[in-house]
């Protein structure tokens, strides 16, 4: 059995990586075969067409390394999420998909100012340092997504409930399957999937069904006047 759990940890492995694998080498031999032709020389003060294709198959390059490091991150999250499935709380799920998402994002930024600083080359410090008015007007237009993202650590940190509990907020029943950075995801008895802000999960009244000590349930029997004593007992 162990033999066989690895072997489809391996599988699953080669599935997620085998497609960017794929293309990164693709890149690589295009820009390999590329250096070798001979292009026109400039005039001074222009860019060629080699410089061209050498920052586009940079930019690739770059774009299939991200996806990479991507898959490589959703293959640890699956596997610690599944050690994760087998201990009786729920607070370490909810750990992983917090760093998960957390490094994807980390990951994006770093490509970002990876492909400004080396394929464009521009100054990331004085860029970041001159961020100043432009970063407050990106922080108050982002306001919204901001607020989402604190009220994921404080669902985190509070935890009014946890993946796997069924609970009811706004008029809307479901059984919480992801907690994200920004929304909650929520399977309903209609077995849809709701997808709420996690600012409406802290602002609104919510009511954590799972943790009841015990479910009232009212049952109504209707009886005729001429209903004897025996068959009512």
């Amino acid at each position: 059995k162990r033999y066989n759990s690895d072997v489809l940890e391996i599988e699953k492995l080669f599935d997620l990586l085998v497609k960017p694998i794929e293309l990164l080498i693709v890149l690589i031999g295009f820009s390999f075969a590329f250096s070798m032709l001979h292009f026109p020389i400039p005039t001074e003060g222009e860019m060629g067409l080699e410089d061209g294709i050498h920052i586009v198959f940079q930019i690739l390059i770059v774009i299939a390394v991200t996806w990479i490091v991507l898959r490589l991150i959703d293959f640890i999250g699956h596997v610690l999420a599944k050690k994760a499935e087998q201990t009786e709380t729920k607070t370490d799920d909810q750990i992983i998909q917090f760093a998960k998402e957390a490094l994807k994002i980390l990951t994006y930024i770093f490509s970002f100012l990876f492909l400004l600083g080396a394929v464009f080359k521009l100054n990331i410090g004085g860029l970041v340092a001159g961020l100043g008015i432009g970063g407050l007007a990106f922080a108050l237009a982002a306001q919204d997504t901001l607020e989402n993202v604190i009220a994921s650590f404080i669902i985190f940190f509070d935890k009014p409930f946890v993946v796997g509990d069924f609970i009811s907020v706004g008029g809307d029943f479901g059984v919480v399957e992801k907690i994200g950075f920004r929304s909650t995801r929520i399977r309903t008895l209609e077995k849809s999937y709701l997808s709420m802000p996690n600012k409406s999960l802290i602002n609104d009244k919510l009511d954590n069904l799972s943790l009841r000590t015990f479910r009232r349930a009212k049952f109504y029997v209707g009886l005729t006047y001429d209903t004897g004593i025996d068959k009512i007992k």
